[in-house]
């Protein structure tokens, strides 16, 4: 009987153990709504609008893996096909629509930042450090810096400028570039070369967009501008973004302008220090060893460190301690002559120092005055 007891009991335990846990536990509900919150998921299949809403997202496959590590820039020709602009390594890769790929270009260089797709379908790709441009034949693999033809070079121009962010086809066939330090857009003309369309004062022009009425569009990094420029060359700011960069920008057939903008401004190095007198130095500051120039008729001291400039001090002959004065000037003025002893007659002996006085056998302490020399035997 006391063994079925403690067989039910068990039971019971055992029972009752995972519902009193999940008792315990209890529901939480929690609300999402905003975008802010919502972006830090990861959507799969849908849309996050601005104002939070859940849209049904553009159905999205895996085409291509590149073995590059970055993917800096993407083009399309009319066939569907894809350019890739990738960085270590710099190559420009053609994808087909149906995923076969296949190398078009190799460059030394650390990137290919910019690809685009000309009006004759051309393919032309800008690298980075070097800043060129070179046009390649879509249909041809395996091209090299040395072999594929040089388009746009800044060490030929005059600004020289270092980076190359952006390339766009204008509506007459001309291609416009936009570089970085200085800023700077060029324009190559069909079977031309390159010449300068619009300089500006910030430290790159990152994108480059059309209007529909020809106009060209441009971002620039430093201060975020967005900048209208007419056929002439002449530029108007429209609008003077609250970020300090410009990456992108888009221009629909309605004429209006999205630009992307990120970075905060505001970030400024402090301003440098006024000019004032040199510091003085303190005891216990580091001494400067650096030589100093020596008043040419100065006259050299000696000493039993030898000639100044000899000993090992600051390489000027001058020796002093932090906040003492130099025992000789340094810089224009009369020499100070140098320290000699005073002369002796021809024939006079030369005086000899008086001998120690020793005291007498048995003596203590010095020997008094008056008394008689010990003699000497």
């Amino acid at each position: 009987m006391m063994r079925r007891l403690a067989c039910l009991f068990l039971l019971g335990f055992v029972v009752a153990s995972p519902l009193s846990s999940a008792r315990a536990q209890g529901t939480r509900l929690w609300t999402t709504s905003s975008f802010q919150q919502l972006e830090q998921g990861t959507p799969h299949g849908v849309a996050i609008a601005s104002d939070g809403r859940l849209l049904p997202g553009p159905a999205s496959k895996l085409v291509y893996t590149t073995p590059s590590t970055y993917v800096w820039s993407v083009a399309a020709d009319k066939q569907g096909n894809a350019y890739l602009a990738t960085g270590s390594p710099a190559t420009v890769i053609k994808v087909t629509p149906a995923g076969k790929a296949t190398t078009l270009f190799k460059s030394k260089d650390l990137n290919v930042q910019a690809v685009t797709v000309g009006p004759h379908g051309s393919v032309y790709a800008a690298t980075l450090p070097s800043g060129k441009i070179y046009k390649l034949n879509p249909d041809t693999t395996n091209a090299t810096s040395a072999t594929a033809q040089v388009v746009f070079d800044p060490a030929k121009t005059k600004e020289k400028s270092k980076y190359v962010w952006a390339l766009k086809f204008g509506p007459k066939g001309g291609l416009y570039i936009a570089t970085g330090e200085p800023a700077a857009i060029y324009r190559v003309a069909p079977g031309g070369k390159p010449a300068l369309f619009y300089k500006s004062d910030e430290v790159h022009i990152h994108t480059l967009a059309f209007a529909p009425n020809g106009d060209l569009i441009a971002g620039s990094v430093g201060s975020g501008l967005v900048y209208r420029i007419n056929k002439a060359g002449q530029a108007f700011v429209l609008f003077d973004a609250p970020k300090k960069e410009t990456p992108s920008a888009a221009v629909p057939p309605d004429g209006t302008i999205y630009p992307a903008g990120v970075g905060a401004k505001g970030q400024t190095p402090p301003p440098p220090l006024p000019a004032g007198p040199a510091p003085r130095l303190s005891p216990g500051a580091p001494r400067d060893r650096r030589p100093r120039d020596r008043d040419p008729g100065a006259t050299p001291r000696t000493g039993p460190a030898g000639p100044a400039g000899s000993g090992p001090g600051d390489g000027s002959g001058v020796r002093a301690r932090i906040g003492q004065t130099p025992d000789r000037r340094i810089g224009p003025g009369p020499p100070r002559p140098p320290a000699t002893a005073p002369p002796i007659a021809p024939g006079a002996r030369t005086p000899r120092r008086p001998a120690r006085q020793r005291p007498a056998p048995g003596a203590v302490g010095p020997a008094r005055a008056g008394a008689a020399p010990p003699s000497r035997r």
